[in-house]
């Protein structure tokens, strides 16, 4: 024999996250438990900062996680093109070239590094550009650069 036992009282709900109980609801606190985040990268702020141009701050976290389609990644990846850098047409497109070695991508950085009123001696590597772009000094601000 089952008895029911019917209990007059009002429902009530309690938003809980990480432990603690909320008071009202937060769709941040929420998204952050959800989420699975891995530790920041020393170059985000270089790309995240206030007044950012979300196109070319988002160029650049493709840039910074290696996922940019340059000519040798394409062909990798199987398509049937020529693998030569699409400004000087004399080695291999990778990021590093494209941007950074590339006799061509080379004389724009002298020009801009000259408008800044820094001496280029050039940038060999992301980690490069990156420790340069961290760096405070009385030159240049940190968006700016």
């Amino acid at each position: 024999m089952v008895v029911w036992t019917v209990v007059a009282t009002d429902d009530s709900y309690v938003w809980e996250t990480g432990g603690n109980e909320l008071q009202e609801f937060s769709v941040s606190k929420t998204w952050n438990q959800l989420r699975n985040r891995a530790s920041e990268q020393h170059w985000t702020q270089n790309i995240w900062f206030r007044g950012h141009i979300p196109r070319h701050a988002f160029t650049t976290w493709v840039a910074y996680q290696d996922r940019l389609p340059t000519r040798a990644k394409l062909v990798s990846w199987g398509m049937n093109i020529s693998s030569a850098c699409c400004l000087c047409s004399l080695v291999d497109e990778n990021i590093d070239h494209l941007f950074l070695r590339c006799e061509i991508s080379g004389t724009v950085w002298s020009y801009v590094m000259c408008r800044l009123g820094y001496s280029h001696r050039g940038f060999h590597s992301w980690n490069a550009l990156s420790e340069w772009m961290r760096l405070r000094d009385s030159v240049v601000s940190l968006p700016l650069k």
